[in-house]
């Protein structure tokens, strides 16, 4: 088998989300940079979405706590405690994992195929998901490698290798599949993982993609090259 180890982004790959930008939610709640010219009212700023993304606190007054005093903002009060945890409720509300999820991941691992995932995610969607929602079952135990975990974003190259790495697997023998062009083709092409780029909604028909990427509309056709 030329390919032993699946990497999966979490997002628009394993599961839709009808609940978007939270953390430039989060970020307009505390008043950064706040811009009502902005549709989600504020300037969205990348430092502040990599902070959240990268923050291992599991307790929503302490995490907020924490990324106000990390960017010189005020503590945060009752009322804005309220609106966090009334968006976290939303978020977890807004998920659904995708149809072919179970098909393709239980196909792959009969096949032999470490399965894991690798995304961008604070911890308290990452709870929802994996344990509630018991899409961890179908991963590796150690399988998966979350940016609040590992202390690093998709936009960290060594963010890549950390599941080859743990699982002592070249990252030649090594697939990624993602929605996003750039963190889930050409980041992980870039250490010479192969990447497939998710197109559930057909919209890179047509458009130019860089050589060694792999479009499909869905896991399962993902699947069937895999092992054909």
């Amino acid at each position: 088998m030329k390919y032993q180890l699946l990497q999966a982004d979490a997002f628009f790959t394993l599961f839709a989300a009808l609940f978007f930008d939270p953390v430039f939610r989060l970020q307009n709640i505390l008043g950064h940079q706040l811009n009502d010219k902005q549709a989600i009212g504020v300037d969205p700023d990348n430092d502040f979405l990599r902070a959240c993304l990268t923050t291992n606190i599991d307790d929503p007054k302490d995490f907020a706590s924490h990324i106000a005093k990390r960017f010189g903002l005020d503590d945060v009060n009752s009322e804005q405690l309220l609106q966090f945890e009334t968006l976290l409720e939303c978020e977890r509300a807004s998920v659904a994992q995708y149809w072919d999820v179970e098909p393709a991941m239980r196909k792959l691992r009969d096949a032999g195929f470490i399965l894991c995932v690798n995304s961008n995610l604070w911890p308290f969607a990452a709870d929802h998901i994996f344990n509630r929602h018991g899409l961890a079952r179908l991963f590796d135990e150690d399988g998966l490698v979350l940016s609040y975990r590992e202390g690093l974003k998709k936009d960290d190259s060594d963010i890549y290798l950390v599941a080859p790495k743990r699982f002592g697997i070249a990252p030649e023998r090594t697939v990624f599949v993602g929605d996003s062009l750039q963190n889930d083709c050409v980041g992980p092409m870039q250490h010479g993982i192969k990447p497939f780029l998710l197109d559930r909604s057909g919209g890179f028909e047509g458009k130019s993609i860089p050589d060694g990427v792999t479009r499909v509309r869905n896991l399962m056709q993902m699947t069937e090259i895999l092992l054909n």
